[in-house]
């Protein structure tokens, strides 16, 4: 919304969304409503479509069939239905199994004005469904528009790292046989880049610090609990909620970052701290791939000796990362702008934007 504001002074915003009241205390100044519900009438949410010049379906993972993905197809056939321009925005999306699925999502987004994705992946993924055409185009992460929005928040980095940050999350949802991997994976990687010459460790997540919300910090205590006293002591656990600003700000304390969440790691990359990635779905080592930076994540589910090989990869070529870091962000910023531009003609003379 701050990118698309300093485009269009004149546009007005309206967010849908599944827990306005809460997310209306997070988003100060924002006109928050609630979002159409997979078994909901249409009429309660219309209005706020009849309204709308352009519908933007915002950036992130959302559109895939391990939640439901119905409200947000009905969503979309309302707007299209209301003749309104509809956006999908540096979206992951799919894979489609379900033949109902796959009908809508390819009668839908067929008729959408732009479909942009965030990786090659979800390409081949529209394009099983029967979905083509230039509208159909892939765009960097969203991430990356800070790094035009507030670049004064890249602090170069020197010398032998130090400290580092970690993230961490339960995933599968209800696998504790995989929870439990992933925190003895998690100690056995603090260990190892202890003896790297790491001093200092913040465990951080962008889900944390929200009532009634995931929060990641449970599971950094219950990771820190279980290591030596030793190294127990050189670790803090952050559980505030931290705006993207203010993460990115912490982050660029930090030498070095370890991070499940995909959106930990690009964080931290704008405040100019190199990352690697512990990949929970297609979506990390698909735009590590595009950074040029592929070699540095790893699948989640990988033995404890690969987490070790990679951090000591990045850790060794460091410098290198460092250097070539700013042309990256760079490069990832100026390809969502372009994006942007590609909205431009649509949106031309609209005034409220959902």
């Amino acid at each position: 919304m701050r990118a698309l504001r300093a485009r269009w002074p004149s546009a007005e915003f309206t967010v849908l969304c599944h827990r306005p009241e809460q997310s209306r205390q997070i988003l100060a100044g924002v006109n928050v409503e609630t979002a159409l519900q997979h078994d909901d009438d249409t009429t309660a949410v219309r209005r706020f479509y009849e309204q709308a010049d352009l519908v933007i379906s915002t950036p992130g993972g959302f559109l895939h069939e391990h939640d439901d993905i119905s409200a947000a197809l009905r969503g979309f056939g309302v707007a299209l239905n209301l003749g309104k321009p509809l956006v999908l925005f540096a979206r992951s999306l799919g894979p489609f199994s379900r033949s109902n699925n796959r009908g809508l999502v390819a009668d839908l987004l067929q008729r959408a004005s732009i479909v942009a994705v965030r990786d090659d992946l979800s390409l081949r993924h529209l394009l099983d469904c029967g979905v083509t055409g230039q509208h159909v185009i892939c765009v960097p992460d969203v991430a990356f528009l800070w790094r035009r929005l507030h670049s004064d928040l890249f602090v170069a980095k020197t010398g032998s790292p130090r400290r580092a940050a970690l993230c961490f999350r339960k995933w599968p949802h209800n696998d504790r046989e995989e929870f439990r991997r992933t925190v003895a994976k998690a100690r056995g990687l603090v260990e190892h880049a202890a003896s790297r010459g790491i001093e200092e460790f913040l465990f951080v997540s962008t889900c944390q610090g929200i009532p009634n919300y995931v929060d990641d910090s449970e599971l950094s205590v219950r990771i820190v609990d279980g290591l030596h006293p030793s190294l127990r002591d050189r670790c803090v656990v952050d559980r505030q909620r931290h705006h993207p600003e203010e993460l990115i700000r912490l982050l660029s304390t930090r030498d070095v970052m370890f991070s499940m969440r995909l959106h930990g790691s690009l964080l931290a990359m704008l405040g100019g701290t190199p990352a690697m990635g512990l990949a929970y779905e297609s979506k990390t080592p698909e735009i590590f791939r595009h950074m040029g930076l592929k070699k540095y994540q790893v699948p989640f589910t990988s033995f404890q000796t690969r987490w070790c090989d990679c951090a000591s990869g990045l850790l060794e070529d460091l410098d290198h990362v460092r250097a070539t870091l700013p042309d990256t962000l760079d490069r990832m910023s100026a390809g969502v702008h372009q994006a942007l531009e590609r909205l431009d003609a649509i949106a031309a003379g609209s005034r409220l934007y959902i």
